[in-house]
């Protein structure tokens, strides 16, 4: 009866709920591209999140710091690569060598190329750099012996191990009760 009476009130009713459920989302910090994505996610069995940022604050603290003596070349290298990321572990390091080193300044970095969620890879005077994650170096075939429980950053240059941040980040207040609410729905939570 109503499919018949009001078939205009629904062509209508139907993409105007999409519209406000979409805004009411990206008032709350969702964003979804298309409205049929909400039909998508209705079906959804598993949610896959991000560390930084998503679970924790976001605001990354370098905590320890094993650096086999630079020299102010290889600092500037290494300030070089990590300002040519805005990723919250480059810019943590980053700030760290501000702090640290006075005089640090960004030099001009060849082929730089961000590898998603592992790190850095780029080229001066002949010389390959990499910073990142462990792994970035197992990809590379470079074998780094330290096991560090919190977020690191590795530096290296030519595959010698040059510098290696532990980072520490703190975990958002409410994350553990909306993880369980979320698995109480029967979603299954991977990080």
């Amino acid at each position: 009866v109503i499919v018949i009476a009001c078939p205009c009130a629904l062509a209508l009713a139907t993409p105007i709920a999409s519209l406000i459920g979409i805004s009411s989302l990206a008032n709350k910090g969702l964003i979804f591209k298309e409205a049929k994505s909400l039909e998508t996610i209705a079906r959804a069995d598993t949610l896959v999140l991000d560390k930084t940022g998503t679970i924790t604050k976001g605001k990354l603290e370098v905590i320890d710091a094993k650096c086999k003596d630079l020299d102010l070349e290889e600092i500037n290298i290494l300030y070089s690569l990590v300002s040519a990321s805005n990723h919250p572990v480059s810019v943590s390091v980053k700030k760290y060598l501000q702090k640290i080193y006075e005089d640090v300044k960004e030099l001009e970095l060849q082929d730089i190329e961000q590898i998603q969620a592992k790190g850095l890879k780029a080229h001066i005077d002949g010389k390959e750099i990499l910073g990142g994650n462990t792994s970035l170096f197992e990809d590379m075939g470079i074998d780094i012996k330290y096991e560090i429980n919190n977020t690191q950053f590795i530096f290296t240059i030519d595959g010698e191990l040059k510098a290696l941040f532990e980072l520490k980040d703190e975990i958002k207040e409410d994350v553990k009760e909306v993880i369980q609410k979320i698995k109480s729905l029967g979603v299954n939570v991977v990080m």
